[in-house]
């Protein structure tokens, strides 16, 4: 293939017809789009494997940078009330955290007071709604804490001078959690990352079930 039309078949799938838009696009200098445009020779091999390269190398570049991001790390819980909801974070407060996370998607992490992950899930269509949902998710049978039951607006003794019962009582996230992370992830790695992290930061107290969406890789469904 001669460099002339290389350059006029990357054009029209780029949908454009400037050299330095090409060469931005396959991550080269807009001096070699330029030279190979004029030249009419057919491309050596050598020329064709160094921009096959180029753009293989651009490709996983972006891929890399655009797969994951953070959004936000350790933020502390703002505990409100909006109707019979508890919601984790102040809109009011942070318009435009509170924005980013209702228009994106991935994976949100929940800690306790001493920064240990509680809870761990994925978010498909709004990380906002989906942490707000499981804010007020009844947690798991076996996660309970010692605690004091009081009737509305009542929190004296007894009338007969006798403590309330100290009981165990399930408990939501609204209940413990104190920090939040978050993190936009691509629609197609929102599975795996999640099944990957929820294995590397097994407890007790996080998600009960073990993800399936993580193959084994080589040798390590044997061991």
């Amino acid at each position: 293939m001669k460099g002339k039309v290389l350059v006029e078949l990357l054009a029209k799938e780029l949908k454009t017809s400037k050299n330095i838009a090409i060469a931005r696009a396959l991550n080269v200098s807009p001096a070699l789009i330029s030279n190979l445009s004029h030249q009419r020779r057919e491309l050596s091999g050598r020329q064709l494997a160094n921009i096959i390269k180029a753009v293989v190398n651009h490709t996983t570049e972006n891929l890399i940078k655009t797969s994951v991001e953070t959004i936000v790390e350790y933020f502390p819980v703002e505990r409100h009330k909006i109707r019979t909801r508890w919601h984790p974070l102040n809109k009011a407060s942070h318009p435009e955290l509170a924005a980013l996370l209702e228009k994106s998607i991935g994976i949100y992490v929940y800690y306790n007071s001493e920064g240990k992950v509680i809870y761990l899930g994925k978010a498909e269509k709004s990380l906002m709604g989906e942490m707000i949902q499981t804010y007020n998710r009844p947690f798991y049978d076996n996660y309970v804490i010692f605690s004091v039951k009081h009737p509305r607006d009542q929190f004296k003794p007894k009338p007969d001078g006798t403590m309330r019962a100290l009981r165990k009582q399930q408990v939501i996230l609204a209940d413990t959690a104190s920090f939040f992370s978050c993190y936009k992830v691509d629609s197609g790695l929102i599975l795996p990352l999640e099944a990957l992290m929820i294995r590397i930061a097994a407890n007790n107290l996080i998600n009960v079930r073990m993800e399936k969406a993580l193959p084994a890789i080589g040798h390590a469904a044997s061991i």
